[in-house]
């Protein structure tokens, strides 16, 4: 790589544009394939799979009032920007699952270009391209921005945060403190482990304090303050959480172990091969360069040469990806394993944009360009063999399908009895059109906890056996392990009938006579 294609990381100040209109032309043209490219795979199939029961919480609550959802959540495990905002976007495009998902494309279009946008500001222009590539064909990326949830939100907002931060490093300007403190604020607001975020943003900062360069910036003290200012601003909603969540967070996150960061790493990956290609990219990109050079093979694909001053500042480009990384992964790995449960893969896609950028930087380190180009190529290859994997398999519940047959065959007056968690109220309810049937959530109290069936509640049975004609067992999560409503059933009923969706069993029963 030449020495001009270098820009500013950060703790260069600004440097004199050297690039031709052609290379803005250019990178700019291959920048708008890149977006096109991840916005069409991420609108592909949006509307094809049912809505499972996290999406039709989130469906739920964004027809109801700014008020009624500040309320809402109140008894929610998160912030509130995410669904004030799909309340604005389904009041302009729609309820439907299509319309619903497509904000979090939006999203996931976006965090394409300010993936380009860091991998510049960071590294360089290349990396910048060749990041917001992989970042496009991410098949976990893709899937995310085709779930009515804010993890995609969650990400870009992550992203938009970051790219701003590093520019308040560089520059210290008003407007730019001024994004990146609206931000972060939003990113706060969105998700509780964006909270993460700003705990590497600030460490971040301490690791430029003590660095030793000699054009270190110099307004990192106010960056230290805005912080701060900004983490003043989440203590309301930090008081929500200890007061109303954290026993329900708990109750239902496993606990993680060393495996559960693999496949967090698997995950992000896509595969088993492009996770090994990754940990082999970070082994070149984090080796030492001096013992390196030492072995023979090693000096056909690397060259120090001229560029040992430009090395030593990706290098510390790569350190601020690393730490990045690390905070966000390895924080709510501790907390989880020290305090309570809190770590999920994906409450920690925040880590995904380091990721790729150590995977980037792994492959710039290879001067050999053949070698450089041929390992591009090979991720891009299984990329797109992820993400048709992904388009091949079925991921969410068919609850669609499954109320599409409960109503075609239920007689007025049936009982259904759900025995599915918080199905009925959020996934069910989205796709019923009939008003002439009696749905009871059993046991009672999984409108709120998702409890299963057991000898201590089996007699809310009591109330409806006998009574009705037929009854609809719609089972989901496989909340009655020992076939106790089965059982219960037996007494009076015939079973005559069932039917399997994809998480979803449909179980008829008959009364005798």
């Amino acid at each position: 790589m030449e020495k001009t294609d270098k820009m500013k990381t950060i703790q260069i100040p600004n440097t004199p544009n050297r690039n031709t209109p052609f290379d803005f032309i250019r990178a700019n043209f291959l920048l708008f394939l890149i977006c096109t490219l991840g916005v069409s795979l991420r609108f592909y199939n949006l509307g094809t799979e049912s809505l499972w029961v996290d999406e039709g919480h989130s469906a739920r609550i964004a027809q109801l009032g700014f008020t009624q959802i500040m309320h809402e959540l109140f008894l929610d495990a998160h912030p509130p920007v995410y669904f004030f905002c799909l309340h604005i976007w389904s009041l302009l495009f729609g309820n439907s699952e299509f319309a619903l998902r497509s904000f979090s494309v939006l999203a996931g279009g976006i965090s394409i270009l300010f993936s380009y946008a860091i991998g510049k500001q960071l590294f360089c222009k290349t990396t910048g391209l060749v990041t917001a590539l992989f970042i496009a064909l991410n098949t976990y990326l893709i899937a995310i921005s085709q779930e009515t949830r804010m993890y995609s939100l969650l990400f870009c907002l992550s992203l938009i945060s970051f790219y701003y931060y590093i520019r308040t490093i560089n520059s210290g300007k008003y407007r730019v403190k001024a994004a990146w403190f609206i931000s972060t604020v939003l990113l706060l607001y969105t998700h509780i482990h964006g909270s993460f975020v700003l705990c590497a943003q600030g460490l971040a900062a301490l690791l430029l304090f003590f660095v030793k360069h000699n054009k270190a910036p110099k307004n990192l003290r106010g960056v230290l303050v805005l912080q701060f200012l900004v983490g003043i601003t989440f203590l309301p909603w930090l008081f929500v959480v200890k007061l109303q969540l954290i026993g329900r967070m708990e109750a239902w996150i496993p606990i993680p172990s060393c495996s559960t960061l693999l496949e967090t790493f698997m995950e992000f990956a896509g595969s088993y091969y492009s996770k090994t290609i990754f940990f082999v990219l970070l082994g070149i990109a984090l080796f030492p360069r001096k013992i390196l050079m030492k072995i023979p093979v090693a000096r056909k694909l690397f060259n120090m040469g001229t560029i040992r001053n430009q090395h030593d500042l990706d290098l510390l480009a790569i350190s601020f990806s690393l730490l990045w990384l690390s905070t966000i992964i390895l924080l709510p790995f501790t907390i989880s394993k020290t305090v309570m449960s809190i770590y999920r893969t994906k409450y920690v896609v925040a880590a995904l944009l380091p990721f790729i950028l150590l995977m980037v930087s792994g492959i710039m380190a290879i001067s050999n360009k053949w070698i450089k180009v041929s390992m591009t190529i090979l991720i891009v290859i299984l990329s797109v063999f992820n993400t048709k994997t992904y388009f091949k398999t079925l991921h969410k519940d068919q609850w669609r399908e499954a109320v599409r047959y409960i109503e075609s065959y239920a007689q007025p007056g049936d009982v259904m009895i759900f025995n599915a968690g918080f199905n009925l109220k959020n996934a069910y309810n989205y796709y019923s059109n009939r008003n002439d049937l009696i749905k009871i959530p059993f046991p009672a109290k999984t409108t709120r906890v998702n409890l299963s069936v057991d000898e201590n509640n089996i007699h809310e049975l009591d109330s409806v056996i006998g009574k009705y004609n037929h009854i609809w067992i719609i089972a989901s999560q496989n909340r009655d392990p020992k076939g106790l409503i089965s059982q219960k059933l037996d007494s009076q009923y015939n079973f005559i009938g069932k039917q399997y969706f994809k998480g979803v069993g449909i179980f008829i029963f008959e009364l005798r006579g």
